[in-house]
């Protein structure tokens, strides 16, 4: 952003133009020096300035504008001004932004007149009038008063209906040279807001009186401290000299790849298909078959449930994802309202819901394309096409029941079998899902490529798999036999709620949206959008599809991995078997595509924060993706995916989704009612049920009134019914990730460096 001041008296003497010629040759040579913005201003803020009257400010800036806009259409105009006249007029004759020093302290209808000219704000942070605000600023620390103010600052220009809000911290105004270098030194903090920010440290005061010199020589002074901006997160540069700023930012960019940006491309209708490709074929492709079989025909109420579930959990990641438009989802949305702990567990936890979640998926995949593979003869090795843990669990499962004398299924024979008759190293048999490896770093491979590549191919593949399931819901429902659905729940309900990591499962996959916020055109209105949409329409598709297979076949025919493909096999109809088989593939590997997306920006987020080594935000140069990030996920998810047993993953997977859904709903919360978003004290102490009893429904008593808490307490109620063996692992992942971030994220993080920074 270049400064052209239209004053006779601004504090840097060559930034003053009173003329129309000289005003325009220093537009035409800071756009060509790189300029994407201009601020014009017509009133002096210096200290001691005159204070100039609305009149004379407009018939200076207003002829200012036109010529700009006349010559360089192409060039965003901001207008300089703490008067709402002025800004009414400098907008009409074309002003794009609204750069308002006293955030609507020295004109009260500031901040409603921006709302209604539906323009972008720069707010700046200040303190007393146009006259007073230099004179003795006392903070007792300045970075924490600062984000105080603004957070009030932000929270009432939202509520006005102001979309597009940048914050600028307002080094030079009410603080002193050392406020302003403690401020500099801990701005990244303000990221906490979810809002762009603004440096204006050109040639100010902080730096020629540490230099001992003026203004007219304060230009290397200047480009030292742009540097030190952004590296703490700066946004955009207010700058005398655009040149050497914009010289500044291609260094930092070559110097700090994190920063070098990813592609802006997303869609709503890109967001809506990313998000069908997550959600429909965890689902119908791979997990339902296990729900149908242990509630039967009653499985669609668990589907209604849970898609309410994932719907309130849904409207409070939309009001997230519109408030932080940032990459990182559960946890960046964490970090705003929680603080950096719980930020650092709902990201440990992330892990569980992308990178373990996908290993289901890859499994599944495996037996997709084993199905596939056997319809038009082709058999793979067994011990290639298995995982270690499931057959190993098969075979203590056959001996457990030769010692009991009871049923043995065929498919725990072949397992045993296969136990038996793998080649063996020693005594350990090799037995490896050499296909769940393969499509992982296939995908893998693709993610890494780009985000472009990315949807092209994920967008194809949705809208094959949605084609095949509307086929298979319509043609199915001729062979529905009402017979199936009686008895409609012959286990009871606590057979429906068997199924529900499973139907959740296939559920999960909304959300992994959120962490592509810094991908999309529109993040703050295209992503609720893409998550609605996405779970209205994949919701519709799973009833569907639950009432058809449970009418077609008895649910007890349902519990294995090509199930949909098998039911269709059993009424004769072979053709469309081998579809669904393909198409199968085709969904779990769009999956696959979806989920390896989201954790590598996780992480990334997580890096930019201190909390995970430099290296997982580094970018590619050419790819524009988290090039570390999505390797380490393609090993984490692929080499899990040779040896583990699916059904372990899953639960896994669903207890650690909850919890993020839970704690996003409490963070919507926690904005709602709280300005100051101090972090809360984290404490899970041991209480005694007779106690804990009463105080546990005061609590849901209190959510049961409180907005927003329907999403809390369903997603606490799933919890619940994910049985102890689930919380343990739960819990011994969370102390794994508590040694982590105490051995190095609470060391290495941003904001403790910047509070001892500040302490010291």
């Amino acid at each position: 952003m270049g400064i052209i001041n239209i004053t006779p008296d601004s504090f840097y003497s060559p930034s003053r133009k009173q003329n129309a010629e000289e005003m325009l040759k220093q537009a035409e040579q800071m756009v060509n020096d790189g300029a994407k913005i201009l601020d014009i201003g017509g009133a002096s803020s210096r200290p001691g300035a005159e204070e100039l009257n609305a009149t004379e400010e407009i018939e200076r800036i207003l002829p200012a504008i036109e010529h700009i806009k006349k010559h360089y259409p192409q060039i965003w105009i901001s207008i300089d001004t703490y008067r709402v006249v002025v800004a009414k007029q400098a907008v009409a004759a074309g002003a794009d932004i609204v750069n308002d020093i006293s955030s609507g302290l020295f004109d009260d209808d500031m901040i409603s007149t921006v709302a209604q000219l539906n323009v972008p704000y720069i707010a700046m942070h200040n303190r007393g009038t146009a006259q007073t605000m230099h004179q003795n600023p006392s903070y007792k620390n300045v970075t924490e008063e600062v984000i105080t103010e603004l957070r009030i600052l932000v929270d009432n220009c939202q509520k006005t209906g102001i979309n597009d809000l940048i914050l600028d911290p307002g080094f030079g105004f009410a603080k002193n040279v050392e406020h302003n270098f403690e401020l500099l030194n801990n701005m990244a903090q303000l990221r906490i807001l979810g809002k762009p920010i603004l440096a204006g440290i050109s040639r100010k005061s902080m730096i020629y009186k540490s230099l001992k010199t003026d203004a007219i020589h304060a230009l290397n002074g200047s480009t030292a401290l742009h540097m030190v901006a952004l590296q703490q997160g700066a946004n955009i540069l207010r700058v005398h000299d655009v040149k050497e700023a914009v010289e500044c930012i291609e260094l930092f960019h070559r110097f700090d790849s994190e920063h070098t940006g990813l592609h802006r491309i997303l869609t709503v209708r890109d967001l809506t298909l990313f998000g069908m490709a997550a959600i429909i074929g965890a689902g119908i492709f791979s997990t339902i078959g296990s729900a149908c079989f242990n509630g039967g025909p009653a499985v669609i109420w668990l589907f209604v449930g849970i898609a309410v579930t994932c719907g309130f959990s849904a409207l409070c990641y939309a009001e997230m994802a519109s408030r932080i438009p940032v990459a990182g989802s559960a946890y960046t949305y964490s970090y705003t309202t929680f603080g950096e702990l719980i930020a650092w567990i709902i990201g440990w936890d992330l892990i569980m819901e992308y990178a373990i979640g996908n290993v289901t998926v890859a499994i599944s995949w495996s037996g997709n394309l084993t199905t596939f593979l056997h319809q038009i003869g082709i058999d793979l090795p067994a011990f290639l096409s298995k995982s270690f843990l499931e057959v190993k669990n098969a075979h203590k499962a056959f001996e457990l029941a030769i010692a009991k004398k009871e049923e043995i299924s065929a498919y725990t024979k072949s397992m045993h079998e296969l136990w038996l008759h793998a080649p063996h190293i020693g005594s350990l048999p090799i037995i490896l899902n050499l296909p769940a490896f393969l499509i992982t770093v296939i995908i893998t491979s693709l993610v890494y490529i780009g985000i472009k590549e990315s949807r092209t191919v994920s967008n194809a593949m949705v809208v094959f798999k949605v084609l095949v399931v509307l086929i298979v819901v319509i043609i199915g429902a001729f062979y529905v036999q009402p017979s199936n659905w009686v008895p409609f729940a012959p286990n009871g309900m606590s057979g429906v709620l068997k199924g529900t990591s499973a139907v959740f499962f296939a559920y999960i996959g909304f959300d992994a949206l959120a962490t592509t916020a810094e991908e999309c055109k529109n993040p703050q209105r295209d992503l609720p959008r893409g998550m609605l949409y996405s779970l209205i329409i994949a919701t519709a598709l799973y009833i569907a599809a639950a009432l058809v297979l449970t009418g077609m076949v008895h649910y007890s025919s349902l519990n294995n991995e090509a199930f949909l493909a098998n039911a269709f096999l059993q009424r004769g109809i072979n053709w469309i078997g081998g579809i669904i088989a393909f198409s199968a593939l085709i969904a779990t590997a769009s999956v696959l595509l979806v989920f390896q997306l989201g954790q590598p920006r996780i992480w990334m987020s997580m890096s930019r924060d201190g909390l995970l080594p430099k290296k997982f935000a580094e970018i590619h140069p050419r790819f524009k993706t988290p090039k570390f990030s999505t390797i380490m996920t393609g090993l984490l998810v692929g080499i899990p995916a040779l040896f583990m047993d699916a059904a372990f993953v899953t639960d896994m997977c669903s207890i650690g989704t909850l919890f993020a859904f839970a704690l996003v709903c409490a963070g919507i919360m926690i904005l709602q009612h709280r300005k100051d978003l101090a972090k809360p004290k984290f404490k899970v102490p041991y209480i005694n049920s007779r106690f804990g009893i009463p105080l546990l429904l005061a609590v849901i008593l209190y959510l049961l009134f409180h907005k927003n808490a329907e999403g809390v307490i369903s997603c606490l109620y799933l919890l619940s019914t994910l049985g102890i063996v689930n919380w343990i692992r739960f819990i011994v992942w969370l102390i794994i990730g508590m040694v982590i971030y105490f051995a190095y994220g609470k060391r290495n993080s941003k904001l403790a460096k910047s509070q001892e920074a500040a302490n010291s």
